[in-house]
């Protein structure tokens, strides 16, 4: 394993001074960004994507090294929408189904599942797709703590007025809280604190949460509301002051 990426770190090296960058595959990206040496991905990636902006294996790479969770998950959506058959669409899918396991969208990650069993029933993550739903499964997650409310854009009943926004006063602790507003999820720490720091702004407490589910780990950013419009009204006043689309959720810790 060692001598094989000393050999793409030479390999690397030579297609950066020669600017012949097809030379690397995806898979041999990714075996560097996963040794470690994503920063050396990066400094390639932008100009194979520019060159092969259609390729799905150079856009499953950029979304692999996509740090910002909200951003990579767009960006595996788009493959698996784009790009159904490429060599990583499986993948893509089961980092979908990831993103939303470790927020604790188990309706959506269930969902999300049956996607890759019915289009990738050969793929080599299904059996991990499985073992974590059964780990769900055994938390007795019950159907109303495990849906997943609709993004803010749509709200359900009548929409909130403008001025409500301005009113949000702070919220309990998100473990004392029927309902979460999820700002962001990052797989970098220093990330989620950034974000952290930026929405102090509002006077809301936002809490940094470690979320883990088949591998993946997710640093989610959130703040606590003890109702279903309060947390919508956070909503509303990231989007309209920061233009965060944020995730409305049941907490799975304050079960009704």
């Amino acid at each position: 394993m060692q001598k094989s990426i000393l050999r793409l770190l030479l390999l690397l090296s030579i297609v950066l001074s020669a600017d012949a960058y097809a030379q690397l595959s995806a898979s041999q990206l990714l075996t560097l960004a996963e040794s470690g040496k994503a920063d050396s991905v990066k400094s390639i990636l932008p100009k194979l994507l520019e060159n092969y902006p259609d390729n799905a294996e150079y856009l499953f790479v950029d979304a692999v090294i996509t740090e910002d969770g909200n951003a990579a998950f767009t960006k595996f959506s788009s493959i698996v929408k784009n790009h159904p058959a490429s060599k990583y669409a499986d993948a893509a899918q089961y980092r979908i189904y990831q993103y939303y396991f470790a927020l604790g969208a188990y309706k959506k990650a269930d969902s999300t599942q049956a996607v890759l069993k019915k289009n990738y029933p050969k793929s080599p993550y299904v059996p991990y797709a499985n073992g974590t739903m059964e780990m769900a499964e055994k938390k007795e997650v019950t159907a109303e703590t495990q849906a997943e409310i609709k993004p803010s854009g749509k709200p359900e009943g009548k929409p909130l007025e403008k001025n409500k926004v301005k009113q949000v006063a702070v919220k309990p602790e998100p473990a004392k809280a029927a309902w979460l507003v999820q700002a962001g999820a990052f797989i970098q720490k220093a990330n989620a604190e950034a974000l952290k720091k930026q929405l102090s702004q509002t006077g809301l407490t936002f809490l940094i949460k470690e979320k883990q589910a088949a591998g993946a780990t997710l640093f989610v950013v959130s703040s606590a509301a003890n109702s279903e419009e309060n947390a919508r009204a956070i909503a509303v006043k990231l989007d309209t002051e920061f233009k965060i689309k944020a995730r409305v959720i049941r907490n799975e810790a304050e079960k009704p």
